[in-house]
């Protein structure tokens, strides 16, 4: 079958989380035999198409968005297009999907918690730093003070934007069952024979052994330094609640963001000890395999890869429970732990850890065990079913 990926970025499998599976997807498929391309619906000019496509796998960008329908039309007779997966959650992909013939099967993924935001918005505009302008500061301190204020504005314009792609899409694919009703709550006219749900897979090769490495008492951050949505805040704070208990312990943060200097700032004023800012790092896999434990803040998440990536390498995760996913990926006190979203809630269950209380080794072995299930060739499968037989 010919299928192609639409999303907003060029496919570069180091950007970000989406890219990432995107391009994961795409070997996988072409692997099994299918041809697969990518849209992407920017018209900027990139200086490489190439960087982080397989060779198998073209990237095709749109060069006028006044002429959409030509474009899309045109792409589609010379690639025989069978199927179109869109990773795109916006209005400007609405008018692409539409312009595919209605014969072209057509699922949209979203790849966030649905509606996120709601009665969370003091708590993220709080950690919102990239507001230079006037307009922008008025928003986020209005919406600290009155935060209902601003919820009809996020909640109205995620309704029109799920409704127009679930009318667009022959299905709309979330990545958790556990998220539908959050759908149907927001959308109720939603056909329930729309919704499905597929997992992400674990973008990581598969791991044979991991005996090379060895396991140090360190407590692991990895992700995008970012505080509206990451919330690194809480990971420092945890670690504030450990480290004059556990001296031979130290925190590890690994990732860049808009906010590094920040956190690295806030350490400092807490004078908290023995924890290093990485930033980015192209060997995150000698991380988790070292780390005893990974912590997961976010205020909020889609799947949350960094859970199945630090599992694959038996480092054990510690994990808010903001988001629905997270409940697919750990299975609380057996190959993790999922806490409440308090500092001291995830100091508390890690010290158990560190006391003797749970057998690590156990709980590393079953973390290994339990990723097999978000296999990439098992997350194929799925697609590859879904795609067959519509």
């Amino acid at each position: 079958m010919n299928i192609m990926f639409i999303f907003d970025f060029p496919i570069i499998a180091n950007n970000g989380g989406v890219q990432r599976v995107t391009n994961t997807l795409a070997k996988e498929l072409v692997r099994r035999g299918h041809k697969v391309s990518f849209l992407c619906t920017s018209t900027a000019k990139h200086q490489d198409t190439s960087i982080g496509v397989d060779s198998l796998c073209t990237q095709y960008y749109l060069s006028d968005k006044s002429n959409v329908t030509h474009q899309v039309r045109v792409l589609t007779e010379k690639l025989e297009i069978d199927a179109v997966i869109n990773q795109s959650f916006s209005n400007e992909v609405i008018p692409i999907l539409s312009a595919f013939p209605s014969t072209i099967f057509k699922v949209s993924v979203y790849h966030s918690q649905p509606f996120a935001t709601y009665k969370k918005e003091r708590l993220i505009l709080r950690g919102l730093t990239n507001t230079n302008s006037l307009a922008g500061c008025i928003f986020k301190y209005v919406g600290i003070i009155a935060p209902y204020l601003v919820r009809d504005h996020y909640i109205k314009g995620a309704k029109n934007i799920f409704s127009q792609l679930i009318n667009t899409s022959d299905k709309y694919c979330l990545l958790s069952y556990r998220y539908q009703e959050r759908v149907k709550r927001f959308v109720p006219n939603v056909p329930a024979s729309k919704l499905i749900a597929i997992n992400n897979p674990n973008t990581f090769p598969d791991i044979v052994t991991i005996d090379q490495f060895e396991r140090e008492n360190v407590l692991l951050f990895m992700g995008r330094i970012e505080n509206s949505s990451k919330n690194v805040y809480d990971f420092v704070r945890v670690w504030q609640m450990l480290v004059k208990r556990n001296p031979d312990w130290r925190a590890i943060v690994v990732g860049d963001g808009s906010d590094l200097q920040r956190m690295k700032s806030f350490a400092r004023e807490l004078a908290v000890e023995r924890i290093s800012f990485e930033g980015n790092k192209a060997n995150v896999g000698e991380y988790y395999a070292k780390a005893k434990f990974l912590c997961l803040t976010s205020n909020y998440e889609g799947w949350g890869l960094v859970l199945v990536e630090a599992m694959q390498f038996g480092c054990v995760p510690v994990s808010y429970g903001t988001f629905e996913a997270v409940y697919d990926i750990i299975d609380d006190g057996e190959n993790g732990f999922i806490v409440d979203k308090k500092p001291s809630a995830m100091a508390q269950q890690i010290q158990q850890c560190i006391d003797g209380k749970f057998d690590f080794s156990a709980l590393s072995q079953r973390a290994r065990k339990k990723v097999r299930k978000f296999s990439t060739v098992n997350i194929v499968d799925q697609w590859e079913a879904l795609i067959r037989h519509q």
